[in-house]
């Protein structure tokens, strides 16, 4: 029922699995094992398919090769970095499905048809991909907590997101507005919105005791690096470059009481002072 062979030397056709009926996990990231995702039309029962990272193909459709998973028990796909293709709006309906990455791959389609097929998404990742849409067709995913949409045609503004993600990165996309709406985000640990078209002050994070990493590099940002002060314990990675951030780095203490920050990113700003260790 249970097939975890991800990271090893294993090579070979997914066929062998067409013959596996009651198969309820399978784990092959990171090998060489190739296929069309066709063989799973005899599968069920599946819970979890990890594929990524390997040389699977084929169409990811509710017709075939997935029909038979229509109103079943799947809570997790991943195929990243794979040559698997297809529209979103072909997909089968997941009801259970917890956690879907697609970043990577062929996948295409507009975030708006998502809501009618995975309603319990909690984990959304389509990097890198021909994913479009706007992001208020998240609002249809209650449940979503998790969201990558990384160099992909999203666009939409980011007022319409829900407060409960913990997990937001909208890098290189077509996002835009006014970041104080994060300042209803109490659980948020990731944000990253750089190369995107959000603006406004950063004191919208100046409560977050949450946040791990913030990348707001090439955005229409401002504001004092002071309201980090506080933030300092939380922060691991913190990116501003190329904004309109200013003050005095030792204002927050840098680089004596940095707390567990491990990266600081300050180019082309307008912040100054010593920050050699």
């Amino acid at each position: 029922e249970e097939v975890d062979l991800s990271s090893t030397k294993i090579s070979g056709s997914l066929e062998v699995f067409r013959f596996l009926p009651k198969l309820q996990k399978l784990q092959l990231s990171d090998t060489v094992v190739y296929g069309d995702m066709s063989v799973f039309s005899n599968t069920p029962d599946l819970v979890r398919l990890q594929l990524r990272n390997t040389k699977v193909m084929g169409r990811f459709k509710a017709r075939a090769p997935l029909k038979s998973l229509e109103l079943r028990h799947l809570e997790e796909v991943d195929v990243s970095n794979t040559e698997v293709n297809g529209d979103m709006s072909d997909f089968p309906f997941m009801p259970k499905l917890k956690r879907l990455a697609l970043n990577s791959s062929f996948v295409a389609g507009d975030l708006q048809v998502l809501g009618d097929k995975v309603k319990e998404l909690e984990i959304l990742e389509v990097a890198l991909t021909k994913v479009l849409g706007d992001i208020s067709a998240l609002k249809a995913l209650p449940a979503l907590r998790e969201v990558d949409v990384t160099s992909t045609m999203v666009a939409g503004d980011i007022s319409s997101l829900s407060p409960k993600l913990t997990k937001a990165i909208f890098s290189w996309s077509n996002v835009s507005g006014d970041i104080q709406i994060f300042s209803q985000f109490q659980d948020l640990t990731t944000l990253a919105l750089d190369h995107t078209f959000v603006h406004g002050d950063i004191k919208a994070f100046q409560q977050l005791g949450t946040l791990t990493t913030l990348n707001l590099a090439s955005t229409l940002v401002f504001g004092k690096i002071k309201v980090f002060e506080n933030a300092l314990e939380s922060l691991r990675k913190l990116d501003l470059s190329s904004t309109a951030i200013t003050g005095d780095i030792q204002v927050i203490g840098y680089p004596m009481t940095v707390g567990k920050l491990t990266d600081i990113l300050l180019d082309n700003t307008g912040v100054f002072g010593d920050i050699a260790a």
